[in-house]
This record gives structure tokens, sequence and C-alpha cells, in this order.
């Protein structure tokens, strides 16, 4: 588990313009589904996403944009961290929290590209471990920001 990529120098090297040419995403079976939750229909929308493309973009959700960045920064300063810090809370074989793989990525024959970190209850223990000196604050992060959703 020690050679585990840091995704988030990846994803600062990787040009999500870069679509491979045999690839259009004007096509109709290639575009992620927009579902609007105010819509009375929602509910029936996102079953069929689920069932027919596996994920889907939603709007009017209500949760605020202030939120919102709030917790990508929150999100970006986690995977910001040195492997060998996240490291200090790998998901063990016994636990669904803590850092690694996706756990549903271990039924499909290709591995995901990326790494997760899994939040099952109270994380203070893994905050304590990821940042000694600041984890009252981003321990309000999470707690704050859980409260207002």
């Amino acid at each position: 588990m020690t050679s585990i990529p840091n995704m988030s120098d990846v994803f600062k090297t990787h040009d999500p313009l870069n679509i491979p040419t045999n690839k259009s995403l004007d096509s109709d079976s290639d575009s992620i589904p927009v579902i609007d939750l105010s819509l009375p229909n929602a509910p029936a929308l996102m079953n069929n996403a689920f069932k027919t493309c596996g994920a889907f973009q939603v709007l009017n959700h209500g949760v605020p944009l202030s939120l919102l960045k709030s917790m990508e920064s929150f999100i970006n300063d986690l995977f910001d961290l040195p492997t060998s810090q996240k490291l200090k809370v790998v998901r063990s074989p016994e636990s669904i929290s803590g850092f690694g793989l996706v756990p549903l990525s271990k039924i499909y024959p290709k591995r995901p590209w990326g790494e997760g970190f899994t939040i099952i209850g109270n994380p203070v223990d893994h905050l304590q471990k990821l940042w000694p000196q600041d984890c009252k604050k981003y321990w309000y992060y999470y707690y704050y920001h859980g409260q207002i959703l």
C-alpha cells in the first residue's frame, strides 16, 4: 500500500480537455443526464439515470455555493497531503473508513484511477493523525457542514 501515488499531483498535471478523438461529448449517448431536483419526477429521472448511465448532475439541490466552495477547500487540503501522511489513516481490511482505493473498486477487474477517503461515523481519530496541529479546524469543517446538509 505504500506505492499509492499522490493523486493530487496527478490531477494537477492531467489535462481534462485532452479527450480522445474517438469520443465526442456532443453525442447524447456520451452526456451525463442533468436532473432538476425541483421537478416532481426527479426521483424517476434519477432512477433512470442510475440504470442507464450510472451518474447524473443535479440542479436546484439547495446546497449554498459558499458551502460547496468551503467543502472543496477542505477536500483539496486532504488530498494535497503527502502520501506518507495519508497512509497514517489507511483503510484496514476490516474497516470501511480511511484512505485508499474506493471500496467498490474491488469488484471490478480494472481498478479505477483515483484515491478515496471514506468517513463513517466520527472522523476525529483520522483528523488528529492527518492534521495534528489543525485538527479542530478540520473537525469544525466536517461537523458544521454536515449539520447544514
